[in-house]
């Protein structure tokens, strides 16, 4: 059944309690200064969110417990199972299996979906981006794509994302993040496309962004 998920992330966050907490720590202590900064640039989101999203979807902490720990109170572990998704045959699209290995030939799209590939994690902005509706792929085998590649997949805000950046839930028209303004916007001197497209190392910061 699970022939066909993508490979696991090679630098995944560390699972724990004590990761969990030591990373809850740093941000409240430190790194939530650059929060609103930085939180929208794949450069700098790394650092700048929590990171405590794969600990709350599998129940390593709930969100009573980041609360009381925000405010310095000690807790119990609550522990909770994992929800899975459950792996479905691909169906072969060249438009999908592009956007799926990171090879649009949109730069900055295909750096985030390599990162992604490679963490398991991706900031907000990023994930907006990469929903597929400019490349005409279908919500369904995107989300579900999605899904296996995120260490914090929670079904319950996953899918309701993914319809929202199609245009499913009523709310909006479909919200299209254009890949060539978001790399210009942030990461204007290439270092994050170019650290996950090696191949354009040498290619010029006005050309890098551009299809």
């Amino acid at each position: 059944m699970w022939a066909n998920c993508p490979p696991p992330c090679a630098h995944t966050q560390t699972g724990g309690r004590a990761a969990a907490e030591l990373l809850c720590s740093s941000f409240m202590e430190n790194r939530a200064q650059a929060y609103r900064a930085g939180l929208s640039s794949p450069l700098t989101g790394e650092r700048a969110c929590s990171r405590l999203s794969p600990y709350l979807a599998l129940g390593t902490l709930s969100a009573r417990q980041t609360h009381l720990m925000s405010e310095g109170v000690q807790t119990d572990t609550v522990s909770l199972r994992e929800g899975q998704l459950a792996c479905q045959r691909p169906i072969k699209n060249d438009h999908f299996d592009a956007w799926a290995k990171g090879e649009t030939g949109l730069q900055f799209l295909d750096a985030v979906m390599r990162y992604l590939a490679a963490t398991g994690w991706l900031n907000f902005r990023a994930r907006a981006m990469v929903g597929c509706a400019q490349l005409g792929i279908d919500w369904q085998r995107a989300g579900q794509f999605l899904a296996r590649r995120f260490v914090d997949y929670d079904p319950r805000i996953h899918w309701r994302q993914v319809q929202m950046q199609a245009g499913l839930t009523g709310i909006s028209l479909p919200r299209l993040y254009n890949p060539i303004k978001q790399g210009y916007d942030h990461d204007p001197l290439g270092r994050f496309t170019r650290r996950y497209m090696p191949k354009l190392t040498h290619v010029p910061d006005g050309f890098l962004q551009e299809p």
